[in-house]
C-alpha cells in the first residue's frame, strides 16, 4: 500500500468519526421538544404541587376530642381540619369503673356515620371500657371539618374527679380514624390526643 492511498484511507476514517460524533450529538426534533417539555416551570410546579397534596393527604391532622355537656354526659367530636376522605373510626375510651358506670352509647342524629361494628360498640363494665367502631354506609367519604359522632351516658358511683382517655392510639390499633388517599388506600390520619382526654369533676 503506497502513501497516496494510506493518506486517502486517512482521510476517509476521520471523515466517518467526524460525522459519526455530529449525528450522536444532534437531537431530533421529538426529542428536543420532549426535552423542553420535561424542563417547563408550569410542569415542574404542578408535580410539586401534586407531591405536596399528597404528603398532605397522608398527616396524621384528624382529631377527637370529648365534651361534658351535663351531669354524666359526654359527646364524641371529630375534627378533620384538611378535610379529609375520612371512611370509619373506631374509639376506645377508658374510664374508672369504681367512679363511672356506663349507661348508653347512642349515634348523633346528624352523625354521617351509621354503620356499626357489632363487636364494638358497647360497655366493658369490668375493665372501664368503652368501644365504638363505626363506618359509612356509602362507598364516599366525609370531609366536614368537624362531626359530631356518639353520645355517651355515665352515672356515677361515688364523688370526686376521674378522666377519660382514649385506649390505644396507634396504626392498627384500638384508636384510629381511617381515611383513603389519592391511590385508595386506608390510612389511619388520627394524631395523638390530649391526655387525659376529659376530666370530670
Amino acid at each position: 500500500m503506497n502513501t497516496t492511498t494510506l493518506l486517502s484511507f486517512g482521510v476517509c476514517l476521520m471523515t466517518s468519526l467526524l460525522f459519526s460524533g455530529c449525528a450522536k450529538d444532534q437531537e431530533t426534533p421529538e426529542a428536543e421538544n420532549k426535552r423542553v417539555i420535561s424542563e417547563s416551570p408550569l410542569l415542574q410546579k404542578i408535580s410539586e404541587a401534586k407531591e405536596e397534596k399528597k404528603q398532605k393527604a397522608l398527616q396524621k391532622t384528624a382529631g377527637l376530642s370529648l365534651q361534658a355537656t351535663e351531669e354524666g354526659r359526654v359527646e364524641l367530636w371529630l375534627e378533620n381540619p384538611n378535610l379529609q376522605d375520612i371512611r370509619s373510626l373506631r374509639s376506645f375510651l377508658a374510664y374508672d369503673a369504681t367512679v363511672l358506670e356506663g349507661i348508653s352509647l347512642t349515634i348523633a342524629q346528624d352523625s354521617p356515620f351509621s354503620l356499626i361494628a357489632p363487636d364494638e360498640w358497647g360497655f366493658d363494665k369490668r375493665r372501664g371500657i368503652v368501644s365504638l367502631g363505626i363506618s359509612r354506609s356509602q362507598d364516599t367519604g366525609v370531609h366536614r371539618n368537624k362531626v359530631h359522632i356518639a353520645t355517651i351516658d355515665f352515672k356515677r358511683k361515688k364523688d370526686g374527679f376521674t378522666t377519660l382517655d382514649f385506649f390505644d392510639v396507634q396504626d392498627e390499633g384500638h384508636t384510629m380514624v381511617l381515611a383513603s388517599d389519592s391511590e385508595g388506600n386506608l390510612i389511619n390520619i388520627l394524631k395523638t390526643p390530649s391526655i387525659p382526654a376529659l376530666i370530670l369533676p
